[in-house]
């Protein structure tokens, strides 16, 4: 009779819900094939042998904390790395201590993708903001995010709600993600309601964009440079990221040499195309990943 934990599978069943993945997702993050999730989550005990099941509960137990149904070991449903460790250690940190932290690194290196996966814990308000966003709809986006009903008054007005929301209920962080976009040389008054929010309330911040941010809170807002308590500028994938994130696929060598070089020249290399060549690898994989399966993945996308 094969037995199953059904605690351990409830448990990563309330993973996947809370991390909003489907079976598929989750057997890439376990590295088990999506069929043998599939019957082990639908309870198909006559197709599935007791070793496979076993290697399944194992990969769980390995993913997902002891202390946690949410957080796995091995800091998520995003592959660790340098950077996506670094991001998260701000985080924390300017959550645990209500600190002011930055966050830079060109496009596709993982920033968003990274600070999203954060947001899902609880007492995290993550905003993306774009170039349109005006004053107002930076203060709408927050309230729409803690939920506070909308105001009609004056900016003062609703930013004094937000500030007492933040007072009353302790431990709130607050992500900026593309603040690069809220500053200009001559348009500040985003970034200074943002200032004034961090001031005034039991909050921590995290801001995070383009590598120019840096530069442009220095040049135009000196009085939120010299609030920053942490910082981290993301580097990019080294060799060694590349091989872990391939771990236990059937890559030869020429084909791990492919993916290495490719996700980490510095043309245009980043953990986004490293992402996506090893997804379009998985739909046309059969057997061995060669070069040739690199390259065809490769091909698969605009460049």
């Amino acid at each position: 009779m094969i037995k199953i934990d059904e605690q351990l599978r409830e448990k990563a069943e309330r993973y996947m819900q809370k991390n909003h993945l489907s079976k598929a997702e989750f057997s890439t993050e376990i590295k088990i094939h999506r069929t043998s999730v599939s019957q082990y989550f639908n309870n198909n005990t006559e197709v599935l042998s007791q070793g496979t099941v076993d290697n399944i509960e194992n990969a769980i137990r390995s993913m997902i904390s002891e202390d946690t149904e949410f957080i796995p070991a091995r800091k998520g449903a995003i592959h660790q790395t340098e950077d996506t460790v670094g991001i998260i250690a701000v985080c924390q940190s300017c959550q645990e201590d209500m600190g002011f932290g930055i966050v830079v690194g060109k496009s596709g290196f993982g920033k968003t993708f990274t600070l999203k996966y954060y947001a899902k814990g609880p007492r995290v308000c993550y905003i993306e903001c774009n170039e349109a966003m005006n004053a107002r709809d930076l203060v709408k986006a927050i309230e729409r995010q803690l939920g506070l009903p909308h105001l009609v008054g004056t900016i003062n007005d609703r930013l004094d709600s937000i500030k007492a929301f933040f007072n009353a209920n302790g431990g709130y962080l607050l992500i900026i993600d593309e603040a690069d976009k809220l500053i200009t040389k001559y348009a500040q008054k985003k970034a200074e309601i943002l200032r004034t929010i961090f001031d005034d309330s039991d909050v921590g911040m995290v801001l995070s964009g383009e590598p120019a941010l840096e530069n442009m809170i220095k040049q135009y807002i000196p009085r939120m440079a010299n609030r920053i308590d942490l910082y981290w500028k993301l580097m990019g994938l080294t060799k060694s990221d590349v091989i872990s994130y391939i771990d236990g696929y059937d890559f030869d060598g020429a084909a791990t040499d492919e993916m290495i070089r490719r996700a980490c020249n510095e043309k245009n290399g980043c953990f986004r195309l490293l992402d996506r060549t090893f997804k379009n690898i998985m739909r046309i994989a059969n057997g061995e990943i060669t070069i040739d399966t690199v390259r065809e993945a490769s091909s698969m996308m605009l460049l």
